[in-house]
């Protein structure tokens, strides 16, 4: 039977020893096949290939599985994916932590960094939240993996989603020796054509976890011209266009937030966001893209305040909402709601004058 370990108070990091311990173990004894459930932004990609080519190592099978555009681990039609592939082990990588069971039929694995108040109890849990500065999760998972082989020609997986979800300044425990190995050009230029699969109307993700399995450093995805990095380029070209008209849409104020309505089945939000927080540098910035998905309203929230904004979103009087609200971090954080939900939200905007 397995538990939940969850992060502890105390100077141990990037997670708790006891954590660290727990994931290595399952890892270290992991018969095949093993399933790898991955995010599919740069964060979440990064830290399944380095699984794969750790446990490959180490003489297990495979295989990895991207979440889908709008699923989760908790969601019924990804979890049956997953089940139907009968693992013997399963490894849920960048996706959050929940309270309630996945319900996967085989021991399960979580690495995550997501701020999260409950975890799995059918899991163990290996989480890097709250233990400052917050790893990335393809930075904790090189740590996980580290002792149980050598792994130092695939660092640069580790620092690819790391500068992917903290910015070109991200700099503690070992990334500072591994950046000076990579040119930062090629470091941004991959992680600007990974995110654009996930980010374009196609969501390509697939072209993304081929492209970057294929390569053995950052220069081979920044610089190549295999068929998969031509379709990135061309699925950024996308993006950037899409960008470039949503962000033309203007704010309107309800409170202290500058809200942004656009309509495109591009992610772009999050890139219209931070355009807009640099030009609203004194407020906090909502872009929501009713048609991303149908029937949701996907938004997410940034700032130049340096405040943490997912207890600004959770201080908002919004009534109920399901568990896709206030997710991700401090600062970079959103959600998605029904229609009502969201006008709700902007109700509680307003009475925050």
């Amino acid at each position: 039977m397995m538990g939940a370990l969850a992060p502890t108070a105390g100077g141990e990091w990037p997670a708790s020893q006891a954590a660290l311990a727990a994931g290595r173990a399952l890892l270290s004894s992991a018969r095949s096949p093993v399933v790898v459930a991955c995010d599919h932004d740069v964060d979440g990609l990064a830290s399944a290939v380095l699984l794969e080519r750790t446990l490959e190592r180490l003489g297990a099978a495979v295989e990895i599985v991207p979440v889908t555009r709008g699923a989760h681990v908790h969601e019924a039609g990804y979890r049956a994916r997953l089940a139907s592939r009968g693992a013997a082990l399963y490894v849920v990588t960048d996706m959050g932590s929940r309270a309630e069971p996945i319900g996967l039929p085989a021991p399960t694995l979580v690495l995550d960094h997501h701020d999260a108040d409950a975890f799995p109890p059918d899991a163990v849990v290996v989480s890097s939240a709250r233990r400052e500065p917050v790893a990335p999760t393809s930075y904790l998972t090189y740590e996980v993996l580290q002792p149980l082989a050598d792994i130092t020609d695939l660092a640069w997986l580790a620092l690819l989603g790391s500068v992917a979800d903290l910015g070109a300044a991200a700099s503690f425990g070992a990334l500072p020796g591994m950046r000076k190995q990579y040119r930062a050009k090629d470091i941004a230029e991959t992680v600007a054509l990974l995110n654009a699969a996930r980010r374009s109307a196609e969501h390509d993700v697939e072209a993304a976890l081929r492209a970057l399995r294929a390569a053995r450093s950052p220069r081979e995805i920044a610089t190549g011209s295999s068929p998969d990095v031509e379709r990135l380029r061309a699925l950024r070209a996308e993006v950037q266009a899409e960008v470039s008209r949503c962000a033309r849409v203007p704010p309107r104020m309800h409170g202290e937030a500058a809200v942004i309505r656009i309509k495109s089945r591009a992610q772009v939000h999050p890139l219209v966001a931070v355009r807009w927080t640099s030009r609203l540098r004194d407020k906090v910035v909502l872009v929501a893209n009713e048609g991303f998905l149908p029937g949701r309203v996907n938004f997410v929230v940034r700032s130049a305040r340096g405040i943490d904004l997912l207890a600004w979103l959770r201080a908002l009087d919004i009534g109920p909402v399901g568990p896709d609200y206030a997710r991700g971090h401090p600062a970079a954080t959103g959600g998605s709601l029904l229609p009502e939900e969201f006008e709700r939200l902007l109700a509680a905007l307003d009475r925050s004058r």
